[in-house]
């Protein structure tokens, strides 16, 4: 009676090692392919300065031959610190972003602040009100992809994000370059 105890016992400890090792074996690629991802778009962003039409056509056409899940995300704000100061703002995606990654405008040093007569028939906005902004000196972006995992329930439940960020880029106004 001992022996098939010691037996069973020994048993489940040796299947309960293989599914960690599998697990962190399968978490290990799930993240490198996302940081691959962000690579990816990292680089392109950074080839055409910025993420305009070149670069997503760029990413586009790299993303379809690395097989990555690309369905929709809710990209929501991200939190990041507002200049060199501790102070927090929330910054939006960049209109273009949401199919499996989000990229964000994020500005690091303003060149100046600017005061611009908004032309509006908006309710919010009265006709001729002034606002103010950043004028960016430099500027990166912050790129968000997710682990994916193709195990069914766990991939819905299961959204682990990864950041990056570009190197900064400098803001090239008129003739001013």
């Amino acid at each position: 009676m001992k022996q098939s105890i010691g037996y069973t016992v020994s048993l489940n400890i040796v299947i309960v090692f293989i599914v960690i090792v599998f697990a962190f074996i399968g978490g290990s690629i799930s993240y490198y392919k996302a940081y691959k991802v962000n690579n990816v778009i990292e680089d392109s962003i950074e080839k055409y300065e910025g993420f305009n039409e070149l670069s997503k056509k760029d990413i586009e056409m790299k993303l379809s031959s690395l097989g990555y899940d690309r369905s929709f995300v809710n990209c929501g704000k991200r939190n990041v610190k507002a200049d060199s100061s501790d102070n927090k703002q929330l910054i939006d995606k960049v209109s273009g972003s949401g199919e499996g990654y989000c990229v964000y405008y994020n500005v690091l040093e303003c060149a100046s602040y600017q005061k611009e007569t908004i032309k509006t028939g908006a309710s919010v906005l009265t006709e001729g009100s002034s606002t103010q902004y950043c004028k960016a000196k430099y500027y990166n972006y912050i790129i968000k992809t997710y682990l994916r995992f193709q195990i069914p329930i766990v991939n819905r439940v299961l959204k682990i994000p990864v950041y990056t960020k570009t190197n900064s880029i400098y803001a090239c106004y008129g003739g001013q370059c």
